[in-house]
């Protein structure tokens, strides 16, 4: 039977509010505690409920093995336009986000002309298994000799890469990721925003549970002068306290999200005595709302308390065995004046996921503990829900003036196992919310889909959100999967919804949205495999990145499940929604092949279509081949093939549309391959392997480095740089 990946994403994210850039801290705060509305999000009256409520939790929650303290992945908008300046030259692949105009930071940025490029020592490639899969308990990384920024200029004919300057970044930042800004008002120079941890400590999956895991954590954002690119300059360097989890930017304004758990010097998380908890109750009733609170830093200078304040801090409804001290920061940068002071808000307790569109945002939180269980033969964390599980959602109206609270609801089911998917299962039209939620036990026959409608209507003085309609239900009894399906892959476009679950074939549902009190399911194809990512290439075409998969029965199993294999690409045509069909499909290698698009949708290089110039679609996937078979024996589907190769996989995807007049199909155009079997390399990892699509060539970044090649002429290719 196929194995699903439990394991739990190092960058999990928070819950979210918008901000805005202004002088006067949260001008726009709404009270809800008023509020008879048992899911509704409250704010701390005082600095002295907030101080008592920290405390609280830090004693309720020191000595315990593990707790639920969750912050997962926001996204914050401020503007509805679509953002970034138009290209320097030509047409070119930029970093895939869920929401366009909101931006997301990437290793890799570009505007055509340069690759601005994030590099760090001991995230260079290597043998084994990642660091947060290999064990359950913290592992500590070495400090890494640096991180930089290089700084590649492009080239055309022949396509290459070659760097103009290269900058060290400050020696305690452990860099990530970056934003880049170009084609400023005038007085703002070109700027790369680049960010990272103070700390080196790289969390396993159980560890993400545990809030005390989270202490003494900082972030890091380093601004760079790129006006000229070839000579870089850093301008301000700012630290936060807290863990960086996630990060926008939409426009000038930058969004950081920080977790951070209160820290008291001496004070001992799980006391071995009597002794130890008498110290620790010392320690806590001295500590001040500003010992607990994070404080800032600008360019070196003293460090700074605290850039909210009480009154600006929500605490979603809890309850009593879910108190935590967590502190989720949610602070606004504005670039074109990043040295004054940040606006910053913040919300105590658990969060766990965020979708954003254009007209709201909404806050998911699941409301029972997550229960980890380690399987000792993989050493694997799994993360197991209750079948009970509910998720409370709160809608936040996206104003001139900022967010206004307009509801909260609980849905039936949860969001699922893997970070980087649960934004993907909501969606929103004309104000109606679209959500898809789990239930039941991963793998157990009583697992389940769900999806359920949400809108807001107005009680008194305060809105709330009801539940409009939901699937399956009395009129349309259609299961959304088959019994122990589990929701892969979901999509929200306009009028559609697409769901795809799994356990021995790939059911594709198609969902009809346009009646939002009666949505059902339109139509469904099953195949063989999954898909763990939609890709829109058109309005009536859907591209599905998974896994092919072999029923586990017969001589194979118990026919309860499937053994999955290689990659798999399929092009499926949904124009006629109670008929999809799949009009093309490519494998790719045997059991094994692994690509990090299947987990991190940054993985994804997209080019479109240019039908002016009859140019198809274009896309680009990292992959770690399994492909060889060593001996004439046929393989088993539960055997895994040996490593063949480590590189860019290039394909032309035509949806059958524009002046080409070409079939419908996925056309591989060659691999750039930068580690192979047959040169005695070894096989690593693909985590921070991205790519750039340009109207001529490809350019692949993987480990630090740089190699480029014609589209579709791997024999061109030019690199390491």
């Amino acid at each position: 039977m196929s194995r699903a990946r439990f394991f739990i994403s190092i960058i999990a994210a928070g819950a979210a509010l918008l901000l805005t850039a202004c002088n006067t801290p949260f001008p726009w705060v709404s009270d809800n505690s008023g509020s008879e509305d048992p899911d509704a999000l409250s704010g701390f009256s005082s600095a002295r409920e907030l101080e008592q409520h920290l405390k609280r939790a830090i004693r309720e929650q020191y000595g315990m093995a593990a707790d639920v303290g969750r912050g997962q992945e926001i996204t914050v908008p401020v503007s509805l336009e679509e953002d970034g300046a138009a290209p320097r030259s030509g047409d070119f692949s930029r970093t895939n986000l869920q929401e366009m105009g909101v931006d997301e930071a990437d290793r890799l940025k570009s505007d055509g002309r340069f690759l601005y490029l994030v590099t760090q020592r001991d995230l260079a490639v290597g043998p084994g298994r990642p660091v947060a899969m290999a064990a359950a308990k913290p592992i500590v990384m070495p400090q890494p000799v640096e991180s930089r920024v290089r700084i590649m200029e492009l080239g055309e004919d022949p396509e290459e890469a070659w760097e103009v300057a290269s900058l060290a970044l400050p020696a305690s930042m452990r860099a990530e990721g970056s934003y880049l800004l170009t084609g400023r008002d005038p007085g703002n120079p070109d700027l790369l925003a680049v960010l990272g941890r103070g700390e080196q400590a790289v969390y396993a999956a159980a560890d993400w549970f545990v809030p005390w895991s989270w202490r003494s954590g900082t972030t890091l954002v380093t601004l760079v002068d790129v006006d000229r690119p070839e000579a870089p300059r850093m301008i301000h360097k700012l630290v936060f306290d807290g863990h960086l989890v996630a990060s926008r930017r939409i426009g000038e304004m930058l969004y950081l999200i920080t977790r951070h758990y209160p820290w008291i010097k001496g004070y001992q998380p799980h006391p071995a005595d009597e002794i130890q908890m008498r110290r620790n109750r010392e320690l806590l009733d001295a500590a001040s709302l500003t010992d607990l609170l994070p404080g800032w830093s600008v360019d070196g200078g003293p460090r700074k308390g605290y850039l909210g304040s009480a009154r600006s801090c929500y605490m979603p409804p809890a309850e009593e065995d879910r108190l935590t001290a967590d502190i989720i920061s949610i602070i606004a940068i504005d670039l074109r004046d990043p040295a004054s002071r940040p606006v910053a808000r913040c919300i105590v307790g658990p969060t766990e996921a965020v979708y954003m569109s254009r007209e709201a945002l909404y806050l998911a939180t699941t409301k029972q503990r997550y229960v980890i269980q380690t399987d000792a033969r993989l050493a694997q964390d799994m993360v197991i829900y209750p079948p009970e599980e509910r998720t409370q959602v709160h809608k936040f109206a996206l104003t001139g003036s900022g967010p206004r609270l307009r509801g909260s609801a609980s849905v039936e089911g949860h969001l699922g196992w893997e970070q980087d998917k649960k934004s993907f299962r909501m969606g929103e039209r004309d104000g109606v919310l679209f959500i898809a939620t789990s239930l039941g036990r991963s793998w157990s026959m009583d697992a389940t889909t769900r999806l359920t409608v949400l809108t807001e209507e107005q009680t008194g003085d305060f809105p709330r959100l009801k539940e409009l309609a939901h699937l399956p239900n009395e009129k349309r009894p259609e299961p959304l999967g088959l019994p122990g399906e589990r929701l892969y892959a979901a999509r929200f476009l306009g009028n559609r919804g697409y769901l795809v679950t799994f356990r021995v074939t790939d059911p594709l549902y198609v969902l009809d949205l346009s009646d939002p009190a009666d949505p059902f399911i339109a139509g469904s194809l099953k195949i063989p495999g999954y898909s763990d990512y939609l890709h829109p290439v058109s309005d009536t075409v859907l591209l599905g990145i998974g896994k092919s998969a072999v029923a586990a029965g017969g001589e194979w199993g118990d026919g309860r499940g499937a053994w999955y294999q290689g990659l798999k690409l399929a092009l499926f045509d949904v124009s006629d929604p109670e008929r999809p069909r799949e009009m093309d499909s490519v494998e790719i290698g045997g059991r094994g092949t692994d690509s990090n698009a299947l987990r991190n949708h940054h993985a994804v290089t997209w080019l479109p279509a240019d039908r002016e110039r009859g140019r198809p679609a274009r896309l680009a996937l990292p992959v770690k081949l399994h492909a060889v078979v060593p001996t004439l024996v046929p393989m088993q589907p539960w055997e895994q093939y040996p490593w063949t190769h480590t590189g860019l996989h290039m394909f032309d995807i035509y949806d059958g549309g524009g002046p080409e007049k070409r079939m419908p199909g996925i056309v591989e155009r060659g691999q750039m391959v930068v580690e192979s079997a047959d040169y005695g390399d070894s096989a690593s990892w693909l985590a921070g392997d991205r790519a750039l699509i340009s109207e001529g060539g490809v350019h692949y970044l993987h480990g630090n480095s740089i190699w480029s090649a014609s589209w579709g002429e791997p024999d061109t290719m030019v690199g390491p740089q």
